[in-house]
């Protein structure tokens, strides 16, 4: 009888006891559905920071003939960005959603990047003026310039003004250091810094009155690692 006393109450103590279970992970389920993450991209939504001034290249290129010239002018011509601006404080971001500040909608704004392109085959040049507080990347003339056959020439090239050079092959602090270190021995820039990222490094440059050649800014770094190498140079970076 004892036996059977003990075995009823343990059976009703574990009955207790799943019930007891089955309302926690009920209550900690409807709990985990109440609770809305916010989006990554909601959270980051930052305003570019536009400067006010242009920037001017001038760039030697080879391929550019009598023939594609004016294919090539238009091509550049036509880049553009797509911008998204808030009607109530202005502030313009990179992309869609609301304004962190206002909860306003974006709206959408197409802007061109250059105000001025002029191609001059005799010589193997193209020279481009942006439009105010444009940000230029060089990897996306190369990739309009690749579609007529044309290239820039690296050997010639210089980076003048404040660009932002994106260094791929280096993503530790020690290995920007080493990058800082090649730059300021080789006094290319007036001020160089590089800082590290986790899958690149950025050097934030400004050049002097000569913009030194890009050839020269390659040696440099891969005086400082041999794996080091300029993915894309970026005046006007908005994100600087």
């Amino acid at each position: 009888m004892k036996l059977m006393k003990h075995t009823r109450i343990a059976s009703i103590a574990l009955a207790m006891a799943a019930v007891g279970s089955l309302a926690t992970a009920q209550s900690e389920g409807r709990y985990k559905q109440d609770v809305k993450p916010v989006p990554a991209s909601a959270s980051a939504m930052k305003p570019i920071q536009k400067s006010a001034t242009s920037v001017d290249l001038v760039l030697p290129v080879q391929g550019l003939t009598e023939e594609n010239v004016s294919e090539v002018k238009g091509s550049l011509e036509k880049l553009s960005v797509n911008l998204y601006e808030c009607s109530g404080c202005k502030s313009e971001f990179a992309k869609p959603g609301d304004c962190p500040a206002c909860k306003k909608e974006l709206t959408d704004s197409k802007q061109m990047l250059f105000s001025s392109v002029t191609t001059a085959a005799d010589n193997g040049t193209i020279a481009l003026a942006s439009k105010p507080g444009m940000q230029v990347k060089l990897s996306e003339i190369e990739r309009t310039l690749a579609t007529h056959a044309v290239r820039i020439d690296r050997d010639k090239m210089t980076i003048p003004g404040k660009a932002t050079l994106v260094v791929s092959g280096a993503t530790t602090a020690d290995q920007a250091k080493s990058i800082q270190s090649a730059l300021d021995e080789a006094k290319l820039f007036q001020r160089a810094h590089a800082q590290a990222e986790e899958n690149r490094t950025l050097i934030h440059v400004n050049a002097s009155t000569t913009a030194p050649e890009r050839a020269k800014v390659d040696r440099a770094l891969t005086k400082a690692g041999p794996s080091f190498k300029i993915t894309d140079v970026i005046w006007n970076d908005w994100t600087a």
